[in-house]
């Protein structure tokens, strides 16, 4: 039978292969590197508008921290001070949402430094600083000398526009390194491999950037509407030699539902054992597992060891992440040693926040529940005066979660341990054990799941929220605060449904830091070239308006208000809670406003002193006259007609 050219060609289109469809952006490359040298660090960093080159897109505007996609890693020590000379280089666009509880200041910013167990009080990570569009800010960030090493990361987190930063890529590793001892032999002398996973989605995006008012994002994706890029680049190839371990650094820098799912099928010819979740090493290494369902923001540190060469797909989620290829040693073709088993039982550190707290009854009055549901916690929307629970510093704090198989449970400050599930099975009971220590937790197969934490070191506030950040942008975020009972501090609890929270002064005024022991460098860290830097758990067990306008404004200074003014994007299968609130929350009459102690450091700590409360404006550089480059203008909105998209099934559900 002979074709016709149209139906020759429309038949090679249908059965062309997957192979030449799914390109690669090669190599796997490593993120450049902004790294202490044992005496603190300081660094330039900016949010900015930029452009990424990747074949899974034809065009890439976004915002990036450093100008990167992924920012640079930036590396410190434990009993390190971190300054960040923050700039917000964005250009104030006009009419942009400001509603509160919704998509919206997209042009403002903030950083968090999520996984890290440092002061939630400014000048350090308080996710309250807002930095509109020209602005700056200097975080001042101090590492405890008892600082667990660990992989975490840095993200914006200004309420609003979380997501569109974030989902844009506005993202970078944060490394706290190991100190010698530490870890066992095979992970000290493993060859490092930071894994960035970021997921990009242009069909949520769009409805993001409407109800925002962005003009500045756009991807033209040629892989479909969602896609994970690793460092920055599609499909990379990372190559590993026979017999020799690789430490890989995964974090999963997501803002939607879905775990990751990272899956490592080698048909037994490589050896891959969890090491560490969340920044916190498991006192069961080597955990070995296949399969990996790292939350939305978790982190996972996999050791991985192949005894023959050959090639193998790493797949997430969404399909093909990476391809893995082993290779012969260098010089030559004998046999390849993996004849040393790793380390067993090791005697990872355990520094006091960490402690094992299955057996220790939480503190009176410190066990409370906390809900996540219809953009909520406990019927409670965002309002950054309100606090959801009360706590005593030097309690042991119990939270009952409640919603964990649909929202990624993230608590800042201090990471909690796992104390009881409810039906957890399958993958999820691999990979999630009873005594291990989180800071973001899903668990699909167990909704309600019983976790502690010890608030021994830091009080003030600690955030507390849904990492599926559109929810988080809507609302489902708060802070727990922790408060010196020498100051009246006690432990209180919202109830589960309708709660109203407690009332206490945010952090303004910005409160009095210590001096760092060793002044900071005279001239700070500038951003590397892109090219790359070469380089614990216990034991598990078998200034809000009541009445915010809803009118945009051209130029947003204000932190977003308490309210709900715009429907939520809807999901496949919400949640349904029962008797929700609309109400603005009161404040309880019981409960009387008084003043946030001073942010506490640990006591072996560098010596209070004087830090002013407000960054010391240093002689800036002259700027540049803001001769502006013209923008390329925009193609119009009847783009080329799309390609037939045929879309292999989504695994997200709400």
């Amino acid at each position: 039978m002979k074709l016709s050219l149209w139906s020759s060609l429309f038949v090679s289109a249908f059965y062309l292969p997957s192979s030449t469809v799914a390109q690669s952006d090669g190599a796997l490359r490593q993120p450049s590197a902004l790294s202490s040298n044992g005496n603190n660090l300081e660094i330039d960093l900016s949010l900015v508008e930029g452009q990424h080159n990747t074949v899974a897109a034809d065009t890439f505007n976004t915002r990036l921290l450093g100008g990167t996609l992924p920012g640079p890693t930036v590396r410190v020590r434990a009993g390190d001070w971190l300054y960040v000379n923050f700039e917000n280089e964005l250009n104030q666009q006009s009419n942009t949402n400001t509603a509160p509880n919704d998509f919206a200041f997209p042009d403002s910013t903030n950083l968090h430094f999520h996984g890290a167990h440092v002061s939630g009080e400014r000048p350090g990570d308080d996710t309250t600083i807002v930095v509109d569009a020209g602005d700056s800010y200097r975080y001042e960030v101090f590492f405890p000398q008892f600082h667990l090493g660990g992989t975490h990361w840095i993200h914006p987190h200004r309420h609003g526009a979380g997501t569109i930063q974030v989902a844009g890529g506005a993202a970078q590793v944060l490394i706290v390194e190991d100190e010698p001892g530490d870890v066992p032999p095979e992970v000290e002398n493993a060859e490092e491999v930071i894994l960035m996973t970021q997921l990009f989605d242009t069909a949520r995006m769009d409805s993001v950037t409407r109800r925002s008012g962005d003009n500045l994002f756009e991807i033209d994706s040629n892989v479909g509407d969602d896609f994970i890029l690793v460092n920055g680049q599609y499909r990379p190839t990372l190559e590993i030699t026979a017999g020799e371990w690789q430490r890989w650094r995964v974090v999963w820098a997501a803002w939607d539902r879905n775990p990751l799912d990272l899956s490592i099928q080698t048909n037994g010819n490589c050896e891959v054992n969890l090491l560490a979740k969340d920044g916190i090493y498991i006192n069961d290494y080597p955990r070995p597992l296949t399969f990996y369902p790292i939350s939305t923001a978790g982190r996972a540190d996999i050791m991985v060891r192949c005894r023959n060469t050959g090639s193998w797909t790493v797949n997430s989620y969404l399909g093909d992440l990476f391809d893995l290829r082993s290779v012969a040693p260098p010089g030559g073709n004998g046999a390849i040693d993996v004849s040393t088993p790793p380390t067993s039982n090791y005697d990872f550190p355990q520094p006091t926040y960490l402690n094992d707290l299955r057996n220790r009854n939480p503190t009176n009055g410190c066990a409370c529940d906390t809900y996540l549901s219809n953009n909520r916690l406990n019927g409670i929307s965002y309002n950054p005066n309100l606090f959801l629970h009360e706590v005593a510093l030097g309690s042991i704090v119990e939270r009952r979660l409640d919603g964990v198989a649909n929202h990624p449970y993230h608590q800042h400050v201090y990471p909690f341990q796992i104390t009881q599930f409810f039906g957890v099975s399958g993958s999820d009971a691999d990979y999630h054990k009873v005594g291990d220590y989180h800071d973001v937790l899903m668990v699909r197969s167990s909704n309600r799941v019983n976790v502690r934490y010890e608030a021994n070191n830091f009080h003030g506030r600690m955030a507390v929220h849904c990492h599926r950040l559109t929810h988080s942008d809507e609302g489902m975020i708060l802070a727990e605060i922790v408060t010196n009972p020498d100051d009246g501090g006690v432990c209180r609890c919202s109830p589960r449904d309708n709660a109203q929270g407690f009332t206490r002064p945010p952090t303004s005024p910005p409160t009095n830091g210590p001096q760092p022991t060793n002044p900071p460098v005279p001239s700070p860290t500038t951003l590397p070239t892109p090219n790359p830097t070469p380089n614990p758990t216990p034991n598990p067990t078998p200034n809000p308006t009541p009445n915010p306008t809803p009118n945009p404004t051209p130029n947003p200074t204000q932190a977003p208000q308490p309210g709900v003014t715009n429907p939520p994007i809807p999901d496949p299968t919400p949640n349904p809670t029962p008797n929700p609130t609309n109400a603005p929350p009161v404040p309880l009459p019981t409960v009387a406003p008084q003043p946030l102690p001073t942010t506490p450091l640990p006591t072996n700590a560098p010596a209070p002193g004087s830090t002013p409360t407000q960054k010391p404006k240093k002689p800036k550089k002259p700027k540049k006259p803001k001769t502006k480059k013209p923008k390329k203008p925009k193609k119009p909105k009847t783009k080329k007609p799309k390609k037939p998209k045929t879309k292999r099934p989504r695994k997200r559900n709400n």
